[in-house]
This record gives structure tokens, C-alpha cells and sequence, in this order.
């Protein structure tokens, strides 16, 4: 009789756990992130420093870290794409941190949240066949978009040649169109990136004078925020960073397949998009660390703003210093690093 009593209690404990057990999963288990609203939204640009983005987005990884974001095409003028930025069409975006320091001192209140990368060969100078050297561009006209960095390549490598800005014939245009005209002859020479620079060889019947694989460290690109939205929605610059974390990892362990995300959405080999990242090297964890400290280096961004501050002023681009200490913002990459 006792057993009977005590399977007939175990019959009805089973019962009533199958019935509770929906119930208590349903009310213990951890929901989903709520995406945030409205979207931030993020310039992507083909660039290795913005290719996380996509692949993140790809992955579903910013919708599983609860953030609303929006992707914005700005591959046809990267130029305009910081106007639009400092303006407050865009969120975030890829600046070189040149350009991030002449858009400063100049008035727009930026912060620097991340080094994305760093050129290691992705810029330089295309010219004419007949042009056998730098020193052959002495009185030739070169299409480069003024007052960017991009100028500043342009006038560290004359320097190197004992040649000025005043020893050539400047032609201000965005990167995109130079390099158009270049290849329809009204340019000597023209300033770009890759895949643009290889571009203008290719179809202006010209070759490479000159590129950053002799300049490491220079011209870093940094992941840049308007300060008002770092005091609006600082959570969600947070949610951005962890997730640049989870993705700069992914890179590093499965370019293939990472890249290859890259490679279909722009319809280019994957062979291209290795080229690419190899010419601009990709900043992850490690580099940021090294970014982030307070050293006088080219690998410090501190040490680097000064000196990139100094010699816009120097050269008369910018007319106020740029508080260094006001710009760049560790502590959304420090809290994923702890």
C-alpha cells in the first residue's frame, strides 16, 4: 500500500512540472536584447578599417548585442561622408586621424572611440609613365583633395625630395574624381588609396611613384563619434565597441570567411580584399592598447595628435591647438579589455 501512495505522489509531481515547467522557463530565462532606437547609424565605406561593420552586421552580432544600426553607403565621397558626419548626418564614422584633428581644431566637437587601422602601404602617389621619380613632379599638375590628409602625404613625400607644395601645380578635387581625371589625361598625377590608386595606374596608363609602406604608423584611421552622442547614448557606443571586439577576433581567426563576406557584397575576389587588408593593416585589441597610452610615439594616438596638430599649425591649415586629452576617449575599448 506504501508504494502505491508514494507512485502515485511521484505521478503527481511529474504532472505538475511538466504543466509549471513553460511557465518558469519562460519567467527565468534571459531575454534578448532590446535593440536601441532610433538606429545609429554607421558610414560603411570599402575600407579595411570599416569591414567589421559589415561583417558584423552580416553576422547578426549587433542585433544579439541589443543595437539598432543602419548602415550608410558612403563609398561615392568619402570626403562629403565627414562632412556629413560632423553635421550629424551619420553617427559614426571612419576618419584618418588627420583629417579627425583638421575637422577639430576647426570647430566640430569629435571623439576618437577607436584605431581601426593602420596604413601600411594603402595610400600613395600614382603618375604619369614619362615620370620616373618624385622628382620628376616638379612643375606637374596632381589632383589631391586639399587640406586632408592625403595633402600631407603628398607634401611629407616632397620634403623627402627637397620639393615643396610650391614647386607643383595643385588641383583640389575629391579622391574619387581625381582619379577619374587622371585616367582622362588632365592630371600629371594624383593622391589616392588603393583600390583607387591601382585604378588610376591601370586605366591613366600610370604607375605607382609613391605609397605608405614607407610611412607605417603616419596615418592611422580611427573609428570617430560626435561628443553630443557620446553624452546622449553612451550605452550604445558601448554595445559598438563590444561588438568591434567580438568581430576584429573573428577576423583574425577566419579571414577567409570573414573576408569573403566583404568579397560578395562588393562582387570583387577575395584575393582583392586580402590585397586590401595587407596594404591597411587592421587594428585589433593589441594596437588599440598601444593607441591608447600616453606615449610621444607614432604608435600612441596622443603622441600622434600632437604631432599632426603641430604641423597643421605649422602650415597655417588649422589657426587653434586641439586638446589631445579632449579627443580621444579609451574608456569604451578599456571596459570590453578588463
Amino acid at each position: 500500500m506504501k508504494k502505491i501512495a508514494a507512485l502515485l505522489v511521484t505521478i503527481v509531481f511529474a504532472a505538475v512540472a511538466v504543466f509549471l515547467m513553460p511557465r518558469l522557463r519562460e519567467e527565468f530565462s534571459p531575454e534578448p536584447l532590446a535593440p536601441s532606437s532610433p538606429p545609429m547609424r554607421l558610414a560603411r565605406y570599402y575600407w579595411p578599417g570599416q569591414f567589421w561593420k559589415e561583417i558584423a552586421q552580416d553576422r547578426g552580432w549587433f542585433a544579439e548585442a541589443g543595437l539598432a544600426v543602419e548602415l550608410v553607403d558612403t563609398n561615392p565621397d568619402y570626403y562629403a561622408s565627414l562632412d556629413a558626419m560632423v553635421a550629424g548626418a551619420l553617427d559614426e564614422n571612419d576618419f584618418t586621424l588627420f583629417d579627425a584633428v583638421h575637422y577639430q581644431a576647426k570647430g566640430a566637437d569629435l571623439v576618437i572611440i577607436l584605431n581601426t587601422a593602420n596604413s601600411t602601404g594603402v595610400d600613395g602617389i600614382v603618375g604619369r609613365r614619362e615620370l620616373k621619380g618624385i622628382d620628376d613632379l616638379r612643375g606637374r599638375t596632381i589632383g589631391v583633395s586639399r587640406n586632408t590628409y592625403l595633402q600631407y602625404l603628398l607634401q611629407e613625400v616632397l620634403l623627402r625630395h627637397r620639393l615643396s607644395l610650391e614647386d607643383v601645380r595643385l588641383q583640389d578635387m575629391p579622391t574619387e574624381k581625381a582619379v577619374v581625371a587622371f585616367a582622362e589625361g588632365s592630371l600629371d598625377a594624383v593622391v589616392a588609396w588603393e583600390p583607387l590608386l591601382g585604378k588610376a595606374a591601370a586605366q591613366g596608363n600610370g604607375h605607382l611613384l609613391f605609397n605608405t609602406s614607407k610611412m607605417v604608423n603616419s596615418l592611422p584611421g580611427v573609428s570617430v563619434v560626435r561628443r553630443q552622442f557620446v553624452e546622449e547614448r553612451p550605452a550604445d557606443i558601448q554595445r559598438f565597441v563590444t561588438v568591434w571586439k567580438r568581430t576584429v577576433s573573428y577576423m583574425e581567426e577566419n579571414p577567409d570567411e570573414a573576408f569573403g563576406i566583404i568579397a560578395q557584397r562588393y562582387g570583387v575576389p577575395l584575393s582583392e580584399v586580402l590585397a586590401l587588408v595587407k596594404a591597411n593593416r587592421i587594428a585589433g585589441v593589441k594596437e588599440n592598447r598601444i593607441a591608447f597610452t600616453y606615449a610621444s610615439g607614432r604608435s600612441s594616438l596622443h603622441g600622434l595628435v600632437l604631432r599632426l596638430a603641430s604641423y597643421q599649425l605649422q602650415h597655417k591649415l588649422i589657426e587653434v591647438p586641439v586638446d589631445v586629452f579632449s579627443l580621444i576617449e579609451p574608456r569604451f575599448f578599456q571596459e570590453v579589455t578588463r
